[in-house]
C-alpha cells in the first residue's frame, strides 16, 4: 500500500507542474518560450502566452499583428460583429467597424489622453485614391 501512495504522489506532483507550467504560474511558460522565441511564433504559441513580451493576432490570410502581452482584446467587437449576422436588416447603414481592437486593462475608463489602444479596420479602398 505504501507503494501505491508513493505511485499517487508522483502522479498529483507530475500533474501539478504540468498545470504550472501550461497555466504560465509564476511566468514559468513565457520563461520557457523565451528561450527560443522564434520557435514559439511559428507554433503560434504567441497567441496565446507573450513571447517576448508581444502577443500575436492572426487573421489567417488577411494579416497579422503583434500587441503588448499584457494588453486585452476587446470582446464588445466579437459581439457586434455576432449581432449584425444574426439580425440582418433590410437597411443596412454602410458603417466602419473595427475588425479587431487591443488595449491595456481599464484603458476604457482612464483618461483619453493617457489610454492606448490599437484597432484594426479593415475597407476596401478604391484605387484612384492609392495614385
Amino acid at each position: 500500500e505504501s507503494r501505491r501512495r508513493d505511485s499517487t504522489y508522483w502522479a498529483v506532483l507530475a500533474g501539478s507542474a504540468v498545470l504550472a507550467i501550461f497555466g504560465d504560474l509564476f511566468g514559468i511558460m513565457r520563461a520557457l518560450l523565451s528561450l527560443n522565441p522564434e520557435g514559439a511564433r511559428q507554433a503560434n504559441l504567441d497567441e496565446i502566452y507573450p513571447v517576448s513580451g508581444l502577443k500575436a493576432f492572426r487573421q489567417r490570410g488577411r494579416y497579422h499583428l503583434r500587441y503588448p502581452g499584457d494588453w486585452l482584446g476587446d470582446e464588445s467587437i466579437a459581439f457586434s460583429k455576432q449581432a449584425a449576422a444574426e439580425t440582418p436588416t433590410l437597411r443596412q447603414r454602410k458603417r466602419i467597424v473595427p475588425d479587431a481592437a487591443f488595449g491595456s486593462a481599464g484603458a476604457g475608463i482612464a483618461p483619453v489622453d493617457r489610454a492606448q489602444s490599437l484597432s484594426v479596420i479593415v475597407q476596401p479602398v478604391p484605387s484612384e485614391s492609392l495614385q
